[in-house]
């Protein structure tokens, strides 16, 4: 018969983010840059000790350009679970590859089927994570990831209108998500994209060329916009559909929860896009337009679903087109 040796298996077996790529996208799309965002993650732990273990301490070894942080102690039950990684990279760290090991240590007080000790294991995760330079504040652009609604737990209807397949907006508006084919793009032309999931009067907005809100439905505080104004960092808006007759279109009956749901909003909140706008003295228009962009757009370039532009100051550039609503 054959005989079980009991382990831990951490999963991934390892982090090489410079080469194991595109398994491990979109976390090694980019490097990691001296100072920045760190990037988080969930490693998974199959323990093979015994039903019940906890995850007991962590260490990292390696020079101190990389920074690593985990969340420990972690019970794990049945046989499984998971703590979140944080890694970044040292304001002085040196340009390149760097690699380290990640000591995670495993306790169970149960016997295994095999009636074998199972009093504790030390298992190393390996990590190797490429360091640039910071670029410079035009090539560095701050996606604003806290606004964006997704289903479950609100109801948020699906950016276009033309795609039937789906009714509810289950990705969100992120770079890797519904907007991977922008972010892809983007990275072609040499920008680096740090994704903010937090409050917008928390970050320094100053050491960014740009601020893209794209799709926001969620509201903005006060802070939030001083915040976004005070510092005269650009802004690169993308607002989705917004209108009142195809919200109440789009209500539905869950049979899951036993109510009839209606969306708080529609692709876009642009109530509160206005608000940002407001210094600027432009405004959204609100409505579900599309048609086709003019030729300089690319030939087949079309719009769809979208916002236009209500208001604009003297002295504008605005593009013109003829769109059905």
């Amino acid at each position: 018969a054959e005989t079980y040796t009991p382990r831990v298996t951490l999963v991934p077996p390892s982090f090489h983010l410079e080469k194991d790529c595109p398994y491990l996208s979109p976390l090694c799309d980019q490097p990691l840059i001296r100072g920045g965002l760190p990037i988080s993650f969930n490693v998974t732990v199959l323990n093979g000790l015994g039903v019940l273990g906890r995850v007991t301490d962590l260490q990292w070894a390696s020079d101190s350009s990389l920074v690593v942080e985990a969340q420990y102690p972690v019970t794990l039950w049945p046989f499984a679970g998971a703590f979140a990684v944080r890694i970044r990279a040292s304001p002085d760290a040196s340009i390149g590859v760097h690699t380290g090991k990640l000591w995670v240590r495993v306790d169970s007080n149960e016997k295994t089927c095999s009636d074998a000790s199972s009093d504790g294991r030390w298992v190393a995760w390996e990590i190797s994570v490429e360091i640039a330079a910071k670029p410079d504040k035009r090539k560095r652009l701050l996606w604003d990831a806290s606004h964006s609604l997704t289903y479950p737990p609100s109801f948020s209807p699906r950016d276009n209108l033309n795609q039937n397949a789906d009714l509810l907006d289950w990705n969100g508006d992120l770079p890797y998500t519904n907007f991977r084919g922008l972010f892809r793009r983007l990275r072609s032309r040499g920008y680096h994209i740090d994704v903010w999931y937090e409050d917008l009067s928390c970050i320094n907005l100053d050491e960014y060329g740009a601020l893209l809100l794209v799709d926001a439905e969620d509201i903005y505080s006060q802070d939030e916009i001083q915040a976004v104004h005070a510092g005269g960092t650009s802004l690169f808006i993308v607002a989705d559909w917004a209108d009142a007759a195809l919200r109440e279109q789009a209500r539905f009956f869950d049979d899951n929860t036993q109510v009839a749901w209606e969306p708080a909003v529609g692709g876009a909140n642009v109530v509160e896009l206005n608000k940002v706008l407001k210094p600027f003295d432009v405004a959204l228009g609100g409505g579900a337009w599309e048609g086709a962009l003019p030729q300089a757009f690319g030939a087949g370039s079309r719009f769809e679903s979208g916002s236009v532009i209500a208001r604009a100051p003297v002295g504008s550039y605005v593009v013109k087109t003829r769109l059905e609503k």
